[in-house]
């Protein structure tokens, strides 16, 4: 396995792991474009997962910058969320 590989892997594991715990923590319903928003990014984590494995490689190299980006901006919400947490 590459650098790039386990980094993109690790990415998709911080949005699924994300996406999964925010689409459980509330009731949504179908009308709601953030339930689909995580929904597809469930699935799409679950993609680069399955296929960064199976294959051993990345499709390309704007697939890391992107999930790079994504798992970031989650983990900064969730890091915000626990120092307001931490604050009351």
């Amino acid at each position: 396995m590459t650098a790039l590989l386990i980094i993109n892997v690790l990415a998709a594991l911080v949005i699924f792991c994300h996406c999964v715990c925010r689409l459980s923590v509330r009731k949504w319903t179908c009308r709601q474009p953030g339930m689909w928003a995580h929904v597809v990014l469930t699935g799409g984590s679950v993609g680069v997962i399955g296929s960064g494995l199976v294959q051993g490689g990345v499709h390309h190299p704007s697939e890391i910058l992107i999930n790079v980006g994504v798992a970031a901006y989650f983990l900064s919400l969730t890091w915000r969320q626990w120092q307001v947490g931490k604050l009351r």
